[in-house]
């Protein structure tokens, strides 16, 4: 018996006495020659080792492949390699045209003849909707025969109403209105000439340059993880 020159497993030369081959760490097999024919007893031996090709190595550049298959497959998972489209809400400040209705009032003036006695006259109709007042209904027995609006801060309005009689009626913060000279109504009349004002609303737009924000919807192209995808994320 006699320890070989050569590894069995990777033929890597051997010092004399070797218990370990200083490559692959295997155990130095000692072998025995065959007295009649000095050949090495076995199937294998430095012959075979030197001839042979080296047996494939479970490392990588001295690390176990598992560990590296390991870390490959991690890589593949979380590093951001997958192209996704995504919407994304943008908020900018802009310059708008804005257009908003403002009231102006037409003025005309509507003149009758009465008569002695009983007679017959126009008279408003309608309803008026306050803050203070609620909501007010304007019949033909009221006598309205004139109204006036005026503008009051914050979009909403005073209207006065005077009858026939003299009395007024006077509605602040008024946020809705409908009145119109279409009713009519009996009084007595003493022979004069009524000279009625009747004011009309004509509401006109108005445009106004306003900045504004506006909200763009922008599609941008992100990378995620196949982990990412798998998650839903």
């Amino acid at each position: 018996m006699s320890n070989p020159d050569y590894c069995r497993v990777c033929g890597t030369p051997l010092k004399a006495g070797s218990q370990f081959c200083p490559k692959c760490g295997k155990v130095v097999t000692a072998v025995s020659y065959s007295q009649s024919t000095n050949q090495y007893d076995g199937s294998s031996g430095p012959s075979q080792a030197r001839a042979g090709a080296p047996a494939t190595s479970d490392k990588i550049w001295g690390i176990d492949k598992r560990y590296v298959v390991v870390a490959l497959l991690f890589l593949v998972l979380v590093l951001p390699i997958v192209p996704r489209q995504k919407v994304v809400e943008v908020i900018e400040n802009e310059m708008v045209t804005v257009t908003s209705m403002s009231t102006s009032f037409m003025t005309t003036y509507a003149t009758q003849q009465l008569g002695q006695g009983t007679t017959t006259i126009q008279v408003y109709v309608g309803y008026v909707n306050s803050f203070n007042s609620g909501n007010t209904i304007v019949d033909p027995s009221d006598h309205v025969i004139r109204v006036d609006y005026v503008n009051e801060p914050g979009g909403t309005y005073s209207v006065t109403l005077y009858t026939y009689e003299g009395q007024q009626m006077v509605f602040r913060a008024v946020y809705g209105y409908d009145l119109t000279r279409t009713g009519t109504a009996q009084v007595q009349g003493q022979g004069q000439v009524l000279i009625t004002p009747v004011v009309t609303p004509v509401p006109t737009p108005m445009q106004n340059v306003q900045q504004q924000q506006v909200k763009h919807s922008n599609v941008i192209t992100e990378h995620v993880s196949i982990l990412q995808i798998l998650l839903g994320y």
